[in-house]
């Protein structure tokens, strides 16, 4: 174990995370992890189709360094929302709408029992290397990495999608 209160190379993850999410990775650089939102495609007109892909092209060619995108899917547990659904039933102002919430709740369980519901997550991992030590650069791998997840979160705003570093 080492003596000094920085964090070693074999530290925990959590550790290396500063005030602002970004995750040092020691003479590797740094990673800004962040959450995205999603847009359903098919729903959207040609034409909002078009903006969006455009929107996610600029993106990409702006791109100065390695990215990653994760997309992870899981099941979603409901009994959460039914339970909510039920227990708010009872004091909705009028009586179609309790009828309503419990309706649903029931939908909602009995989707959940029939069937695999599914939620995802999507992560865009933004990973800036460390410059050599005779090498300039534009301030450490953590505040690049941080100034790129910020313009991330700018340029795919125009795509529709929300950008939040965790």
């Amino acid at each position: 174990r080492p003596s000094s209160s920085a964090p070693g190379p074999l530290a925990p993850l959590w550790q290396h995370i500063a005030a602002d999410g970004v995750i040092g990775l020691g003479p590797g650089g740094a990673a800004a992890v962040a959450a995205v939102s999603t847009v359903n495609f098919a729903l959207r007109s040609p034409a909002e189709q078009d903006a969006l892909t455009a929107a996610y092209g600029r993106w990409l060619n702006s791109l100065t360094g390695p990215v990653q995108l994760v997309v992870r899917a899981g099941r979603a547990d409901l009994t959460g929302a039914v339970t909510a659904l039920r227990q708010a039933a009872g004091g909705l102002p009028h009586p179609a709408l309790e009828a309503a919430a419990l309706e649903h709740a029931q939908f909602l369980a009995g989707l959940a029992a029939e069937r695999d519901v599914l939620t995802r997550q999507v992560l865009l991992v933004i990973r800036e290397p460390a410059h050599p030590a005779g090498r300039p650069g534009r301030g450490t791998a953590a505040a690049r990495a941080a100034q790129r997840a910020g313009e991330a979160a700018r340029q795919l705003a125009g795509a529709g999608l929300a950008v939040r570093v965790l």
